[in-house]
């Protein structure tokens, strides 16, 4: 915990409203916002790119004194309410936003996945969305990855491009 009593919390945005409300909170002066991004690829083949995208799409941190600022961050347009459990508001402890933004000042400027061999990582685009498989093999040349999945009770490799993979957590 701060000694000001400030704290990093978690804040519900309205969909893709991330940067606007990033932008208007950053104005009121008593809170400080951090939004974790990440590189992802987008389309395929020669018309590829990379672009950053909201690594928690939907939500934001805020740092602020909660006694003093949770009326003015709760009613900033867009912002839908703090992350609760019941009536608990729990605090986002100093190190792990430290660790968000020493990732995302890596070259390029954002976060990228660091699948490894051996990882659990589930498929989220594409004909085997939804498929879970270990990592056998990186090509990061390619932008490929192969992972070993069970289909129909049979273990098959599954070559797929790594920006439609994530870590399973």
């Amino acid at each position: 915990m701060d000694p000001a009593g400030e704290c990093w919390y978690c804040v519900a945005c309205q969909s893709r409203a991330e940067e606007s409300v990033a932008q208007q909170l950053a104005r009121k002066g008593d809170v400080a916002v951090f939004s974790a991004k990440m590189c992802i690829n987008i389309g395929k083949g020669n018309g590829k790119r990379t672009a950053l995208a909201p690594m928690f799409p939907g939500y934001l941190f805020v740092k602020m004194r909660l006694a003093t600022s949770l009326i003015a961050v709760r009613y900033t347009p867009g912002i839908r309410d703090l992350v609760r459990f019941g009536s608990r508001i729990p605090v986002v402890p100093d190190e792990v936003i430290r660790e968000l933004k020493e990732m995302a000042s890596e070259p390029g400027g954002c976060m990228t996945q660091r699948l490894e061999r051996g990882m659990v990582a589930a498929v989220e685009h594409g004909p085997f969305e939804g498929f879970t498989g270990t990592v056998l093999r990186l090509n990061s040349a390619a932008d490929r990855v192969q992972l070993l999945i069970e289909l129909l009770g049979q273990s098959r490799v599954l070559e797929v491009s790594q920006g439609d993979v994530r870590e399973q957590a």
